[in-house]
């Protein structure tokens, strides 16, 4: 019998998590699952359940909310034998996308449900985790464009919900002729480079900018290392054209863009910069290092994830679970 906690934010996403979370463990039971079910009252109660849930060796730790929320769970199960199982109750639920997941919406209210469903009888993968500093994220981490962009919108934001990404596309082409740039010395793998970019952007996975761009659809996610992207510019004309080729996705035959493989990157700025890491703003100072650390998350995913996805068989092929 797999045993899982299920935690859930009470204020993601557009409605109430709780009985969205309700209906999923009753499914999750039917199957045979032991379910234990509570609310989280911060982001840092979401790190200290997942941690306990690691050492108390429960098999998933069902995570319902959106990204934001996701990456708490992740800190708190790093390293652990307990896998990472999302439950997409957010605004964008990138990652539950990314693996095959319906993501809430309007029009698809049971979506909570429907991953539950798939992942009752799911496959768990070990996969790689990127360090900000000593942030970890399981998605991106990007500065230049998006990380200000970020930290102007999540700065001026009513309330628990978040913006939606029409929202933050549209803001972005509004003040796109502000943002000239950031000046960039770069060590990447101890290769060096330096130069002044409208937009970085280390990547883990193929969706980006809350999951409507293909960004890296090469993207492997237990390879030990990730996708660093780099888009050169100067001007705001350089901007509004980055922005141009993202919605119509020709920044990927362009001369004016860059994929190098990364595992360790040092950035030099000279002065302190904005930078998001799975949706969320920080700053950083004039120096920052990001690195990959391989294979440090057990993931819960659809057996019809793609295995184009991973490299290595999967360590759990199929969860045992046993149909009432």
């Amino acid at each position: 019998m797999p045993t899982a906690d299920i935690v859930y934010n009470p204020i993601s996403g557009r409605v109430r998590a709780e009985p969205l979370v309700a209906r999923a463990a009753e499914l999750l039971r039917s199957f045979g699952w032991d379910i234990s079910v509570s609310p989280s009252r911060s982001s840092q109660e979401v790190t200290e359940l997942a941690r306990r849930a690691g050492e108390l060796g429960r098999d998933v730790f069902f995570i319902a909310g959106g990204d934001g929320t996701i990456i708490r769970a992740v800190e708190g199960l790093l390293g652990s034998r307990t896998a990472l199982g999302a439950l997409p109750a957010g605004t964008a639920n990138v990652w539950a996308r990314q693996i095959g997941l319906p993501g809430w919406s309007w029009l698809n209210p049971k979506a909570v449900k429907q991953a539950a469903l798939l992942l009752s009888h799911g496959k768990v993968h070990t996969m790689d985790v990127g360090f900000c500093g000593e942030s970890p994220f399981l998605l991106w981490a990007g500065l230049g464009l998006d990380g200000w962009m970020v930290q102007k919108m999540e700065g001026r934001r009513e309330g628990p919900r978040r913006f939606s990404v029409l929202k933050y596309i549209l803001e972005t082409f509004k003040d796109a002729r502000k943002w000239e740039g950031i000046a960039l010395d770069l060590d990447i793998d101890g290769h060096t480079t330096s130069g002044r970019y409208t937009l970085a952007v280390v990547s883990n996975i193929e969706r980006y900018a809350g999951g409507y761009f293909n960004l890296s659809p090469q993207a492997c996610l237990d390879d030990g290392e990730m996708d660093l992207w780099l888009f050169p510019g100067s001007r705001s004309a350089d901007t509004i054209k980055l922005i141009l080729r993202g919605l119509t996705g020709t920044y990927k035959n362009s001369k004016d863009s860059q994929r190098l493989p990364v595992r360790s990157l040092k950035i030099k700025a000279g002065r302190p910069f904005a930078i998001q890491i799975d949706g969320d703003p920080i700053t950083a100072g004039g120096d920052l290092n990001i690195r990959v650390e391989k294979h440090a998350l057990r993931v819960l995913v659809p057996q019809s994830t793609p295995e184009s996805l991973f490299r290595q068989p999967p360590i759990i092929p199929m969860m045992n679970t046993e149909n009432k």
